[in-house]
């Protein structure tokens, strides 16, 4: 939220962010100036954080995805990989 507030001309209001997340609108106020006082009020990420950051988020994507695989493959054995371009439908036939 404080991120796309800071990067972004258009983003949704703090009413909208209380409503989709569940909480009272005072309530997330609250926590975005506590947010903002403990960065003191500094948004600033210089280029090797955000390079950083995304490295690790995206290593933990991967893994997360690889997990799942993992997991579902325990459960249902192995899962062949093949080729279904053979089978694919033409989205004029997925109607019918």
């Amino acid at each position: 939220m404080a991120a796309e507030k800071a990067y972004s001309d258009l983003y949704y209001t703090n009413d909208t962010y209380a409503t989709v997340g569940g909480i009272s609108l005072s309530e997330i106020n609250k926590l975005e100036h506590e947010f903002f006082r403990m960065v003191d009020f500094d948004t600033y990420i210089s280029d090797t954080d955000y390079a950083a950051y995304h490295d690790k988020m995206a290593s933990f994507a991967t893994a997360g995805v690889h997990h799942v695989l993992l997991k579902e493959e325990t459960k249902q054995g192995p899962s062949p990989m093949k080729d279904d371009t053979t089978s694919a439908k033409s989205p004029q036939s997925l109607g019918k």
